[in-house]
């Protein structure tokens, strides 16, 4: 990889205003003061260093940066998975903010839904179904929440959600020219249009990981205790000293929005056709 002509990660971090991404030639071993995080990653309050061999070495720090060392010969488009993926993630938890493993919708009436869940739940395959009913897609596995004093926001962040072949053939998107997901030939990366702007957040969709449950409204500590296991990274908070604002964040957000518990086989058309009544 020829870092005199930089690649085309260099910018502003998608969704997080005033953040930067830099490609630097070398990043530390280690951090004076980090603990582990994780078994490619160490952490300290305002920063995160995260080496992935064969890829190569990403250093969040405070909340405003991303450097990035790429290894000679690493496919761009996993660097651009982890700058997108753990590592957005750490800046937004370096920020006092909550970064949600979900996947977000726009509805109809303007709020923002999220579909959050481990992976394997099936957040990114509703997300698209209902992408292709007409909803807008915002945020793709990783969607950035804040709160503004009155509203939780759910910001846009990338709209190419990843999808197994068998899921793109089930929902008719034709893979002609589809760029496949580095390291997997049957993951495709689906592009669809961006969203420019912050959407207030509705509701959680919380999928479990099988079907043949009911949908629950969750409420109280119930509520609080689900849509918290859906933090992003949840193992990074204590190490950057933000477990506290992170969670004033949900709790104000669960003040605005519903808790809607559903299962891994949840039907985007059902979903879609109750959402007026479960988001008023």
């Amino acid at each position: 990889m020829n870092l005199d002509n930089p690649p085309i990660w260099d910018g502003e971090v998608p969704a997080v205003p005033g953040a930067r991404i830099v490609t630097v030639p070398h990043l530390p071993d280690t951090l004076d003061g980090a603990v582990p995080v994780g078994p490619h990653s160490q952490a300290r309050p305002g920063a995160l260093l995260r080496i992935v061999p064969g890829v190569g070495r990403f250093l969040a720090s405070d909340g405003m940066r991303i450097e990035v060392a790429p290894q000679e010969g690493a496919d761009p488009a996993e660097v651009e998975t982890y700058l997108h993926g753990g590592v957005r993630g750490a800046l937004i938890h370096q920020r006092g903010e909550l970064p949600l493993h979900a996947s977000t919708v726009i509805a109809p009436n303007g709020l923002a839904v999220a579909i959050a869940g481990e992976s394997g739940a099936g957040k990114s395959t509703l997300a698209t179904e209902l992408a292709l009913q007409g909803w807008s897609l915002l945020a793709d596995d990783l969607t950035r929440v804040t709160w503004n004093g009155k509203y939780a926001m759910a910001w846009p962040g990338q709209a190419s959600p990843k999808l197994m072949s068998d899921a793109c053939h089930r929902l008719g998107i034709s893979l002609d020219g589809v760029r496949r997901v580095g390291g997997d030939p049957e993951k495709f990366q689906v592009e669809f249009p961006a969203c420019a702007a912050p959407v207030p957040l509705g509701m959680i969709v919380l999928l479990r990981r099988h079907g043949g449950q009911p949908r629950t409204i969750l409420q109280g500590i119930p509520a609080f205790a689900a849509a918290a296991e859906q933090i992003f990274r949840p193992n990074y908070l204590k190490a950057l000293g933000q477990s506290g604002n992170t969670f004033k964040v949900l709790t104000n957000a669960l003040s605005r929005c519903r808790v809607l518990l559903a299962g891994r086989g949840e039907s985007a058309m059902s979903l879609a056709a109750d959402c007026p009544d479960i988001l008023s």
